[in-house]
């Protein structure tokens, strides 16, 4: 038996050993997988890191060339840049800030040399608070400013500035780009006073055509007064009838030239009134045919015409349809050689009256035919001004032809004569108007007293003249304390009052007698050279019923009396 126990021991050994060997061998090819992966995880590291650097070369280069890029900009660019480092004092305020980085067009727009890495108020001690503040906010907020402004301390510059900030928060670092814009702010500042002044030329010549236009209109109301007492007169032979329509054609178109002188300033405003009524343009046509045919007939012209048989009714206002029919006729008449031909056609067509006014005069150049209708545009620019005017009259065509709802246009060749054709809606239903009436009216009226004031006596004089040979009874008066007595005295129906009287004006004649019981009645007439809307605001304002401007025309004064009683 003890044989048996050794035998036992050696074979438990062995077969530990064979136990040790097989986990030996387990251990050694795990070892060599680890192993294996271990040199597959180092090569794949090492692909990734010749990856990485390869990008990393990549980014330089891109990096570099952005660089450049930038630089190349920051060098190139016309307007100003630089950046800025703000610098805070002990309670957190903006005191100043040092320049990082500037670029070459920042030297010449502020006249600073040099300034990298100083401060601004070393480069300019005077500078004015109000940028450090500004930039200050932008380096602390985040937010982008734009703004103009004037740097006295650098030579009155004005710049046009934008700033950001740059970078992290507590860099304080802010990026200014900027524009030297003083000479377009002096351009402008030069523009501004040469518009003013241009305002207040404007403003006086309007003020001198008003007053001139004024004072023109009271030698004229005179001379118009001292025609119609001429037509009153009995007898008259056939030279003295001649030259009475001589008298009253030119006294017209001097009339109408006072007139054109404020219609500058009311075609620019739109200030034109209309009275709108039923108008016979055929009629219209042939009475501005007349008031040419004499001025026509000194330049040697023939007129001819052809005009419908019965009325070509529109809606529109007499006295400017005439104004535009006499315009385009004076307009032909200028600008043809004598001996010329002017035509006068007149037809409807649909619904529309068209007008046609042809002539063989000098034409109009192609250059000057868009622009014919504007404002003081002239053909004739000659040293001598042969043909005269001011300009003004086809801008005039133009303005009332359009308030009349209708359309003007100009056909021409050089050298060859011009037409010019207006259209205006044709009224297919006419109306009874009041114009058609009034004749009617003034026939059964009865003589109205009259009190007529003005401090021009030959104006006041031959206006009563008038009205006497027309039947009415009449008072004069020069001044405004002389009139509110003889209206107390006299109590007449109408009180025909100059609004230009020297101490006591017109309108406070006329407020007084609104608040005089005994003539709460009496219907007052405004007499004025001055016809704007303002004008005749004031005129309602201060209580007259009627506002009729120099030259008066009597037909409208019989008109108001027309519906006086005794």
């Amino acid at each position: 038996m003890p044989d048996d126990h050794p035998t036992g021991d050696l074979e438990r050994q062995l077969r530990e050993m064979n136990e040790a060997l097989l986990v030996s061998s387990v251990r050694q090819h795990e070892l060599t997988a680890q192993a294996q992966h271990a040199e597959a995880a180092l090569r794949q590291s090492e692909t990734q890191l010749r990856i990485h650097d390869e990008e990393l070369t990549r980014s330089n280069e891109r990096l570099r060339a952005s660089e450049e890029q930038y630089r190349m900009l920051f060098t190139s660019i016309d307007e100003g840049f630089c950046v800025i480092e703000m610098l805070f004092d002990a309670d957190g305020k903006p005191a100043d800030y040092r320049f990082l980085d500037t670029n070459p067009a920042f030297d010449k727009q502020t006249g600073l040399q040099g300034a990298v890495g100083k401060r601004m108020r070393e480069l300019a001690p005077l500078h004015e608070a109000h940028w450090f503040e500004k930039y200050g906010q932008v380096a602390l907020t985040g937010e982008s400013v734009r703004f103009v402004s004037q740097a006295h301390a650098l030579g009155g510059r004005w710049f046009d500035v934008d700033a950001f900030r740059l970078g992290a928060p507590e860099r304080h670092q802010v990026a200014i780009l900027f524009t030297d814009i003083t000479e377009r702010i002096r351009m402008e500042e030069t523009t501004n006073e040469y518009a003013k002044s241009l305002a207040d030329l404007n403003r006086r010549k309007d003020e001198f055509l008003a007053m001139l236009s004024h004072e023109l209109r009271n030698p004229l109301a005179a001379i118009m007064n001292a025609t119609q007492l001429l037509k009153l007169q009995r007898d008259r032979n056939p030279v003295q009838v001649e030259a009475q329509g001589m008298i009253d054609r030119q006294l017209a178109q001097l009339a109408r030239l006072v007139d054109d002188l404020l219609e500058v300033s009311r075609i620019a405003t739109g200030r034109i009134r209309l009275q709108l009524e039923r108008a016979d343009f055929r009629g219209i046509v042939h009475r501005a045919m007349e008031t040419t045919r004499p001025q026509a007939k000194q330049k040697g012209h023939s007129m001819t015409s052809s005009l419908p048989d019965g009325p070509l009714w529109v809606n529109g206002d007499h006295v400017r349809l005439e104004q535009i029919v006499v315009n385009l006729l004076n307009n032909a008449v200028k600008y043809t050689d004598r001996g010329g031909a002017l035509s006068v056609t007149l037809t409807q067509q649909d619904d529309e009256a068209v007008l046609r006014v042809r002539d063989n005069g000098v034409g109009i150049a192609p250059d000057l035919l868009p622009r014919i209708f504007d404002l003081f545009t002239q053909a004739d620019h000659s040293l001598d001004r042969a043909q005269g005017g001011l300009g003004i009259g086809l801008a005039l065509v133009q303005s009332l032809v359009t308030l009349h709802r209708g359309r003007v246009e100009a056909e021409s060749t050089l050298g060859e004569g011009s037409e010019f054709i207006v259209k205006l809606p044709v009224l297919l239903s006419p109306q009874v108007s009041v114009a058609d009436t009034a004749e009617v009216v003034s026939a059964g009226a009865q003589a109205a007293k009259v009190l007529v004031v003005d401090d021009n006596v030959d104006v006041c004089e031959s206006l009563a003249m008038v009205l006497q040979a027309l039947g009415h009874d009449t008072r004069l008066a020069q001044d405004g304390a002389s009139a509110l007595k003889a209206a107390l005295d006299y109590r007449p129906d109408v009180v025909l009052l100059d609004i230009g009287l020297p101490i006591l004006d017109g309108f406070q004649v006329a407020k007084w007698m609104r608040q005089e019981p005994a003539l709460k009645d009496v219907v007052l007439v405004a007499l004025t050279g001055y016809g704007q809307e303002s004008d005749l605001q004031l005129s309602r304002e201060a209580g007259f019923n009627h506002h009729l401007v120099k030259p008066v025309d009597v037909a409208k004064v019989k008109s108001i009396l027309a519906t006086m009683r005794s």
